[in-house]
């Protein structure tokens, strides 16, 4: 027969004391309701209403004892006298103390934590207090052998105590021999924390955090103790404000305080009215005066044989003191009028020897003056006028605006002209051109490289050319502006500024890039040179040796950044150069970049541009480039060329340049100069 399911609890009592085993009366079973009564002991724990135990909590307990517990099936019956269950996990029940009739929770906690409770409410170590509104607390005790009560075991605890509401069939169940316990089966919800530490404990904790407040500081209001004082204290601590009202650690505390400092409060009034009763009765009035005055005399006395002998010897150590300080003073003031007559006596020989030396001088400096004045007048007459003049390169601060103007519609034939007398190709010139005034930043190489920049320079900047040479330590874009070792402004540094303070074109070039190490600052540079950041009229341009690319030290992060330019040597270029050799040639023109370029089909020209750069893989950034370059090229070009040469750009950074094929435009070029030499060498 089943007595309840594993689950159920059992709230009996120890029949008889032993120290192997024992038996166990059940009274009492768990439901949601709390403890039912148990009808039929007998039938439900046969055969006499009672369960064995060898639970080492049910050993060795007081005969009538309450105990906890759940049961299982005795699987050792030997006879039907034994009993068929067995009691298991035997623990003492939480007893709960009925303290609701107090009308307030403080009155409960100076009888637990004050006074303590007495072996009459109390049997257990552990307790659950039942308070007025269903509010309850659970305590562990310990008992007071002194006053035999019991009190609460855990003192830290009480600062923060938890409050539970009980659940109301706990308090309306039946009693075990008078005493009512916690049915563990409902579970308690906890509404707030108290502060429940004794009165000692408790006002002490008060006083260290007000210590640590800016009040009870050396410079603070309630520094000084008085009555005053005291009353303010009493108004802070009603009122919470030292404590922190907003600080949840300290919310516990501020509600203990509205009963604790009502007492404190009452306690200190009535000292002060019974001191202010004493104080004004006349018999205590005139003992205090009596007192006082005795006092007074004493402290008088005391003084006089005290301090007298120690104030008399000090006044007579100070009086010798200060006659031996004006003694040796006077001494001193003799000295010192003695030294001013010696003084005055020197400084009338030294006014008298001035004298006669001023006389003597100013006939000497009168004739001094004059042969100095004759010395400049000859130095003027035949000394040679001397112009100091900074020492410079003549490419960092060449002529500007020397030559013709002419008008960017006439740069064409003007370029034309420029081929035809220097042989150069004209698809170059103009090329080169296109990119220049695009942004682009040429990078020249091959036989006729230098050549073809003085033929541009001659065509648009009257020849002349800004030279920016790098090296080793040119690590930064920074150092583009200024010489590393010296701090001086560099030739990119001027053209620069001569760019921004005139509107004529300005041509510089980077002499022999793979001397630096390019690959940090050169795509900077590059980027710089396609923004507003650049001055519209300067021209950028750099040189590759052929050396370098032959030996793969042209990086592909340059050659992507820049347009890499062959110039091969032309047969008329041989020539126009052995003939400018002989003959001068003069200033070129000046190219005036203001003008229209772009023709009434441009939107159709980009939209088709546009298209070509996306079957290619152009990127936003080439597919600006290329335009830039195409609205350049029109200036000289047929629509149909300036985007051939715009499509150039994104084609060689998608698909990357090849340096065998540079190579063999090197080898090709140097062939078709031999071959040119010797025509010209035959008679």
């Amino acid at each position: 027969m089943n007595a309840g399911g594993p689950n159920s609890l059992f709230l009996g009592r120890c029949l008889f004391w032993h120290e192997k085993f024992t038996r166990l009366e059940p009274f009492f079973r768990s439901s949601v309701n709390g403890w039912i009564p148990i009808d039929e002991k007998k039938r439900q724990f046969p055969p006499f209403g009672n369960v064995f135990s060898v639970d080492r909590n049910a050993l060795r307990c007081v005969e009538g004892a309450a105990r906890l517990f759940r049961v299982e099936a005795n699987s050792r019956i030997l006879s039907d006298e034994h009993d068929h269950f067995v009691a298991v996990d035997v623990q003492v029940p939480v007893e709960i103390v009925d303290l609701s009739t107090y009308e307030h929770l403080d009155d409960v906690r100076r009888m637990i934590v004050e006074s303590g409770l007495s072996a009459e409410r109390i049997s257990s170590q552990e307790a659950v207090i039942a308070m007025k509104g269903r509010l309850c607390v659970r305590l562990r005790f310990e008992f007071d052998a002194t006053d035999n009560v019991w009190r609460p075991a855990d003192h830290r605890g009480l600062e923060q105590l938890t409050i539970f509401r009980l659940p109301p069939h706990q308090l309306l169940t039946a009693k075990l021999d008078g005493r009512s316990y916690f049915c563990p089966t409902e579970p308690l919800q906890s509404i707030d924390v108290v502060d429940w530490s004794s009165d000692p404990e408790f006002f002490q904790r008060v006083l260290k955090r007000l210590k640590k407040t800016a009040a009870f500081q050396p410079q603070g209001d309630l520094s000084d103790i008085s009555r005053r004082t005291i009353e303010r204290l009493a108004t802070a601590l009603r009122n919470g404000e030292p404590l922190g009202n907003d600080s949840r650690s300290s919310k516990a505390m501020t509600v203990r305080l509205q009963a604790f400092v009502a007492n404190l409060e009452a306690n200190v009034n009535a000292v002060h009215s019974v001191v202010d009763t004493l104080l004004s009765l006349p018999f205590v009035e005139g003992e205090l005066r009596k007192a006082k005055d005795s006092a007074v005399k004493k402290v008088e006395h005391e003084l006089r044989e005290t301090l007298g002998p120690k104030v008399r010897q000090e006044i007579v150590e100070s009086l010798s003191q200060l006659t031996a300080a004006r003694e040796s003073a006077a001494m001193e003031l003799e000295e010192a009028h003695a030294q001013l007559a010696s003084v005055r006596q020197d400084m009338a020989l030294i006014s008298e020897d001035r004298d006669r030396q001023i006389a003597a001088l100013g006939s000497q400096s009168t004739e001094f003056l004059g042969a100095i004045s004759t010395a400049l007048d000859i130095a003027k007459r035949y000394a040679p006028e001397a112009k100091l003049k900074q020492v410079v390169p003549p490419w960092i601060n060449p002529d500007i605006e020397t030559g013709k103007p002419i008008k960017l519609a006439e740069l064409k034939n003007a370029l034309m002209d420029s081929a035809e007398l220097s042989g150069v190709k004209f698809d170059d010139l103009i090329e080169l051109d296109a990119l220049l005034r695009a942004g682009e930043i040429p990078l020249l190489f091959g036989a006729d490289a230098d050549r073809l920049l003085q033929v541009y320079s001659r065509s648009v900047a009257a020849g002349n050319i800004w030279r920016m040479s790098v090296d080793l330590a040119t690590l930064g874009i920074d150092d583009l502006w200024r010489h590393a070792a010296t701090g001086e402004p560099t030739a990119f540094a001027s053209a620069w500024e001569a760019a921004k303070g005139s509107g004529t074109p300005i041509l510089v070039n980077i002499e022999d890039l793979t001397a630096a190490p390019a690959s940090h600052w050169f795509p900077q540079l590059a980027h710089f040179a396609r923004t507003s950041a650049r001055p519209p009229n300067l021209f950028i341009s750099a040189t590759v040796s052929d050396t370098s690319i032959a030996t793969g030290r042209v990086r592909f992060t340059s050659l992507k950044h820049g347009v890499p330019f062959e110039v091969a040597a032309t047969a008329g270029g041989v020539a126009a150069a052995a003939y400018q050799a002989i003959f001068h040639e003069a200033r070129g023109p000046v190219l005036e970049l203001q003008g229209p370029i772009l023709p009434t089909c441009a939107e159709d020209m980009i939209a088709d541009l546009s298209r070509e750069l996306l079957e290619i893989g152009a990127t936003p950034i080439l597919a600006q480039r290329a335009v830039l370059v195409f609205r350049a090229s029109l200036a000289t070009m047929q629509p149909q060329e300036a985007r051939k040469l715009s499509l150039e750009i994104p084609k060689l950074v998608v698909s990357g340049p090849s340096t065998e094929g540079l190579l063999s435009h090197i080898e090709s070029s140097f062939c078709r100069l031999e071959e040119l030499l010797a025509a010209i060498a035959k008679p």
